[in-house]
């Protein structure tokens, strides 16, 4: 819990650091740490969080070898650290049991995991920005590293709209929640059948 605590101020901080320099040099020293720390959380996980885990990972590979230009920001890096500001208050919340670092969960996952990230997942051409990351890659080769980025951010929004569904259970009852998971597909569903399939057309998949 402590070790959770302390390295998603880190990503977190770090992520706000790089913004405000206005590149991502940071980001790739987020990644090399990353890698160890997923590596060692899994431990005693469920298995949700070990998937979730292993794709994190694999995408660390990919950020600390990436041979990119990151004197100006990688959007794709800092959507990825954006998914550790919640998990702050999570933490605080667990060890002090204030109702405060509860509610700060909740803002923070709705709007950062469920809102912002699954905006950015559906709407915006994220896939031209892993080709970059992709190009020239010291680990993985081309088909790999692409494969890794979109079965990764697939896996990763697909958490946590399973994480949101379970949070809106507690929050406001099975049916809401429900009727909520209903809206979310209905309003993507242009998007949920082509974001994974037409990124893997392009991989010959």
């Amino acid at each position: 819990m402590l070790l959770t605590l302390v390295y998603s101020t880190f990503v977190t901080l770090g992520d706000i650091w790089a913004k405000f320099r206005g590149n991502s040099f940071f980001h790739r020293t987020i990644s090399t740490v990353s890698l160890p720390y997923f590596i060692v959380d899994s431990a005693g996980s469920s298995k949700e969080y070990i998937v979730h885990h292993l794709a994190a990972a694999l995408m660390m590979v990919g950020g600390s070898f990436s041979t990119c230009d990151l004197s100006t920001p990688v959007i794709t890096y800092h959507m990825l650290c954006s998914l550790e500001y919640s998990t702050i208050f999570l933490n605080l919340y667990r060890m002090k049991r204030a109702k405060i670092y509860k509610y700060l969960f909740v803002a923070t996952f709705l709007y950062f995991r469920t809102y912002r990230f699954s905006r950015w997942y559906f709407y915006e051409p994220w896939r031209s920005e892993v080709e970059l990351i992709c190009t020239d890659h010291i680990v993985y080769n081309n088909d790999v590293c692409n494969s890794i980025f979109i079965y990764g951010l697939f896996t990763i929004n697909t958490l946590n709209v399973f994480w949101t569904t379970i949070i809106l259970k507690k929050l406001v009852g099975h049916y809401l929640a429900v009727g909520w998971l209903i809206y979310y597909i209905f309003t993507n569903n242009s998007h949920i059948g082509t974001s994974l399939g037409s990124r893997l057309v392009t991989l010959g998949i």
